[in-house]
């Protein structure tokens, strides 16, 4: 005897996706505190009963796993489009990233599927030339400072020392 594994239905996924988008801390996982593994489990326990009204009924752990393939294939389906829209060509076919999708990338962060891009700088002589010029005088004002501290120091130094020289003649 066999039993077939029921799928969780398009409404159940609905549900767990807008119950995650008002439950951050559940979403991301950041229960902090010493009771936060216990609220984790409740707010768990609370969602797997509203999700059995609407499908098949399932354990936590494996609501857990529901959560975590959505996130993944949410971040993969991002990263592909984004992939997509960055290439070169003629013709580009850019996939739809489906509302389910944004919805899940707002809670969990769309640097997720996408990375942090580099920073936005000027690109020119002109900039270069003035970057160069800060940095020059960043290190004129530092080398000033060491200077100062050099000839502090070897005043201190030559005190010492005469205050030596005196003790022993």
């Amino acid at each position: 005897m066999s039993f077939k594994k029921q799928r969780s239905n398009k409404k159940q996924i609905e549900v767990l996706v807008e119950f995650m988008s008002t439950h951050n801390h559940l979403a991301t996982g950041e229960f902090t505190g010493p009771l936060g593994g216990k609220r984790a489990d409740s707010q768990w326990q609370t969602l797997k009963e509203m999700l059995k009204e609407y499908g098949p009924d399932r354990s936590i752990n494996q609501w857990k796993q529901t959560w975590k393939d959505i996130k993944k294939n949410s971040r993969s389906e991002n990263a592909a489009s984004s992939r997509a829209r960055h290439t070169t060509g003629n013709y580009v076919n850019v996939p739809v990233v489906s509302d389910i999708t944004n919805k899940v990338l707002s809670i969990i962060g769309q640097e997720a599927s996408t990375g942090i891009g580099p920073e936005e700088t000027e690109i020119g002589p002109y900039s270069i030339d003035e970057r160069l010029k800060q940095r020059n005088e960043l290190l004129s004002e530092q080398n000033n400072l060491l200077r100062e501290q050099n000839t502090h120091l070897r005043s201190r130094n030559k005190i010492k020392r005469n205050r030596f020289t005196h003790r022993f003649f």
